[in-house]
């Protein structure tokens, strides 16, 4: 039997595997869905316990210090253990992203903000000092996530940011803080472009008559500023980041524009009823069809050159026009799976959109990363199983939207998200209408022509 043990893997039993035990003195191991088990002696499942958290090194020096055991027994038992997933290691399961939403305070009351309470307004005080902040990454480091993502709240209203910051740059493969840049100053930038860290702002229009009817008056010269300096002393990598509502749909294209004339990148996010968003929802939530309207528009007006500097559709897609739409195949969200989300509190919800006590997962301060990772599960499920979506020729590529929209709207996570129409229409005409060897000319021509054809509120 052949397994890949690693040294520095943390194993624990499986979930799924049930314990007998037989007067306290050997035990037998049993996984029910595939049937298998074991029989193993009481030091044995001391070591397979493993109720220190060690890495598999240390297991093995404990079993050859206090129980004699050769190295390659213990290899062998925990090879036949892994194969048969009666155990498992918890330092995989790791999320790959990990939101840490540093404090609830913030120095804008934006209208969209998923952070605010049904009362439309911030919590205040930060519940976690620096020692936590710093214990809660250090916790975190041994598990290497691609993307660590600092937000809040704001996170420079706390005066330790950039101690955190660094802190996560360590713990982390790659780290953004999400920032309105109204506080940015020049030493902030330039302790920023040293660490390396990645910056998205969020900006809603490309001047301030749209952006400060969202996020207050003042705030985009101010953003702008910030922006300006992070520039100036090197920052490599910002991406301005919109969020689309019936406000501000209007002008999305020229965000685009206003990027390209920074040498900034771009992305846009969708406006959720979530948190203060949820007491304006009347007012900014997009329809499908409003969505529709502006992907095509924002698309004829890429095709005919306009704009720049986004992401590609898909990798074979050279000399396409600069679209905010990647085509990225996956079954759910990864809500509470592959992402998860921690609040200033310290507990830990599937993402950052899904922060209802009934969904935490823990509390990492009294926990610890790894126990946390031990109760990680989806809390979606596949777009196979999801009803609506099981027959749709296009759910991997949607995922079956978002799941904190669902919920918003229903507490329910197999309904579909209510964008689910304006998915569907956008990815059956890039991936269906998409001819590998035809022109791009002719490509995008088809992919403009099923969005109208499918949209019948599209003027074309």
């Amino acid at each position: 039997m052949n397994c890949d043990i690693r040294l520095d893997g943390r194993y624990h039993l499986a979930p799924e595997t049930k314990v007998l035990e037989n007067n306290g003195a050997e035990r037998v191991l049993v996984n029910l869905n595939n049937r298998e088990w074991i029989k193993v002696s009481p030091e044995a499942f001391s070591l397979i316990e493993n109720r220190s958290n060690n890495p598999f090194r240390e297991i093995v020096e404990m079993g050859a210090r206090e129980y004699h055991a050769r190295p390659s027994e213990i290899f062998s038992l925990f090879e036949y253990l892994v194969a048969s997933e009666l155990v498992e290691d918890v330092s995989r399961k790791a999320p790959g992203k990990i939101y840490f939403n540093v404090t609830n305070r913030c120095n804008l009351a934006c209208r969209t903000c998923y952070f605010g309470t049904t009362s439309c307004a911030l919590p205040s005080g930060d519940p976690m000092t620096t020692t936590d902040a710093l214990n809660v990454l250090e916790s975190i480091s041994p598990h290497k996530p691609d993307s660590l993502v600092i937000s809040g709240g704001e996170p420079f209203v706390r005066g330790d940011a950039l101690e955190i910051i660094e802190a996560a740059m360590r713990a982390a493969r790659r780290v953004t803080v999400l920032t309105n840049a109204t506080l940015i100053n020049r030493e902030v930038a330039g302790a920023l472009a040293a660490l390396g860290a990645k910056v998205q702002v969020s900006i809603e229009g490309p001047g301030a008559e749209i952006h400060d009817a969202i996020r207050g008056k003042g705030s985009f010269e101010l953003a702008v500023k910030g922006i300006q300096l992070l520039l100036e002393c090197g920052v490599s990598d910002i991406e301005l980041v919109p969020t689309l509502t019936r406000q501000n749909i209007g002008h999305a294209c020229d965000v685009i524009k206003f990027a390209k004339d920074l040498g900034v990148g771009y992305h846009f996010s969708l406006f959720m009823p979530v948190g203060k968003g949820q007491c304006n929802r009347l007012e900014l939530e997009l329809s499908p069809e409003e969505l529709c309207h502006w992907f095509y528009e924002m698309l004829k007006r890429e095709c005919s050159g306009v704009g720049g500097g986004g992401a590609r559709f898909c990798s074979c897609d050279e000399g396409a026009p600069s679209v905010p739409f990647v085509l990225d195949p996956r079954e759910s969200c990864g809500a509470g799976d592959k992402e998860v989300s921690i609040a200033p509190d310290g507990e830990v919800y599937p993402c950052p959109l899904l922060h209802y006590p009934e969904l935490s997962i823990g509390n990492i301060l009294r926990e610890g990363f790894d126990e946390i990772c031990l109760k990680m599960d989806s809390i979606t499920i596949s777009v196979d199983e999801k009803e609506p979506c099981s027959g749709c020729n296009v759910r991997y590529f949607c995922g079956g939207g978002c799941a904190a929209y669902s919920y918003a709207k229903r507490r329910d996570f197999k309904l579909p998200d209510p964008y689910c129409e304006f998915y569907k229409r956008v990815f059956e005409a890039l991936v269906w209408d998409w001819v590998e060897g035809r022109n791009h000319t002719e490509n995008w021509g088809r992919v403009l022509e099923r969005i109208a054809v499918s949209s019948p509120h599209v003027k074309h």
